[in-house]
Formats: C-alpha cells, structure tokens, sequence
C-alpha cells in the first residue's frame, strides 16, 4: 500500500538531516579552532613586542640614570679636574655607550650609534674590523696597563676558599711580549706579592712569579703562578677602557675556576 513505505523514508531523511548537522557542528568546531590559534598566536606575538618594548625602555632608563650620576659629578667638581678624574668620567662614558648586551661571550661591542659585534680575536690583530676602526684605535690597543716595572696594588677580600684574613697584595709588572701572528693577546710576567699579617700584626711577605696575557678585547689581565710555583691561585683584573691605573680583580682557583676572593687594585 503507498503508506507502507513512508515511516522508513522518513526515518531515513531524518537521520541525513542530524548527520549534515553534525558535519556542520564539526566544522564549526574546526573553523573556531583555527581562528582560535590564530588569535592566540597573534595574542602571544603582540605579548611578546611589548615585552621586548618595555626591556629596551628599562634599559634606556638605566643608561639615563648613569649618564645623570657622570653629569652630576662633573657639576660638583669645585675645580678644573684633573688628568685622572677626566679619564675615569670618559671611561664610565665609553662603557655606557658599548651596547654589551648585544654581542655574545665571544665578541665585544665596537660603541658607536650602530651597535656592532666584532670577535675578541680581531680585536689589535692590525685590521679594522669595526665600521667605525674602533677595534685598532691607540688606547684600545694600548700597552699602557702592561709596561714593565708597573704595580698595582690593592686589598683583597676573601669569600670563601678559606684563605685567611684580608691583606694587601700587590701586581709587578715583570716581562710583556707580544707576537706578530696573534696580537690580540699580549703575554705577561709578573710577580704577585700578598702582605700577610700574623696574630701579632706583624706582616710578611709572601711572592710567587706569575705568568699570563692581556687581553686587549676586554682590557683583562689573567695570571696564573708558573709551574713549580706552591700556590694555586690565580688572579684576572679588568681595566675600563681609558682608565689604566685602577682595575677590578678576582681571586679563583686555577683547577676548579672557584671565585675565592677579589681586590680592586690602584696603580701605585
């Protein structure tokens, strides 16, 4: 009979109805999906900018602050300063002018408006490797911190190591070399002199012969006792460019590289 066949085809058609529905729901489903992670993506890039944006103006803030601690030094000198002052104020210049986090352990930064990276290597090998030649300029080049007969002296600090108390300890400037093939380093000789003082307050003096290299890239004095030497500290000190009399150093182990102590010498 013609009603027979009906509650099927109805039951048929309904069944196509709620599956294109389905399919339907599940592209919907796919479509948001997909803007989903493009909006997330996009979310993190914009995240991301501003991140960066408010780093660079935390850093920009910093630099101000320290270019305002130099302007206002100068304003409190009473008198003309003098050759040394002058050259510590244009060394604390130049060094917030390097951009040194833009280059990584390998390089140094040649300053300058266009940050640029150059390697430690290039750096006095007698080619310009900056833009602006600042890696074969005089006083970056200079043997200044190294001439022979110089000493620096300072008081060093202990941290850990058990060492003993504070004493003075001073750096002699004994024999410099340098060689054609590799001038980016200067080898040195030196003598290293600790005023040790007793339960008396009496001192002694206590020297080992030192040898090492300058490193004219990060203005670094590394020295090392030479072999036979019965002592097994080494001591790296760290010039500011201009500034050749006064250096920060540190006192490590020569095996482990364990920061023991430090000392900020003047030249004497």
């Amino acid at each position: 009979r013609p009603g027979q066949h009906l509650a099927p085809t109805v039951r048929t058609r309904g069944l196509q109805n709620k599956l294109t529905m389905l399919g339907s729901y599940i592209l919907l489903l796919g479509v948001a999906a997909v803007l989903g992670s493009r909006v997330d993506r996009e979310f993190m890039k914009d995240h991301i900018n501003n991140y960066r944006v408010e780093s660079q103006n935390l850093h920009v803030d910093h630099l101000e602050e320290e270019f305002e601690e130099v302007e206002e030094e100068f304003e409190n000198l009473s008198d003309l300063p003098d050759t040394t002052t002058m050259r510590r104020l244009r060394a604390r210049v130049r060094n917030l002018e390097d951009h040194h986090d833009l280059c990584n352990d390998h390089e140094v930064p040649c300053g300058g408006e266009i940050p640029q990276c150059v390697g430690t290597l290039l750096v006095c090998d007698g080619h310009k490797d900056c833009n602006n030649g600042r890696d074969e300029e005089d006083y970056v080049c200079a043997l200044t911190p190294i001439h022979v007969g110089s000493t620096y002296r300072g008081l060093a600090t202990w941290s850990d190591c058990r060492i003993g108390p504070p004493h003075y300890t001073s750096i002699t400037i004994a024999a410099t070399k340098t060689v054609e093939f590799f001038k980016a380093r200067a080898y040195v000789k030196a003598v290293v002199t600790g005023e040790i003082p007793d339960d008396k307050h009496e001192i002694s003096l206590r020297s080992y012969n030192a040898r090492g290299y300058f490193d004219f890239a990060r203005r670094r004095l590394v020295l090392a006792p030479e072999p036979g030497q019965h002592h097994h500290l080494g001591i790296a000190c760290r010039f500011n460019l201009g500034d050749y009399d006064h250096a920060d150093c540190t006192i490590r182990e020569i095996l482990s590289l364990h920061e023991c102590g430090s000392l900020r010498v003047e030249r004497t």
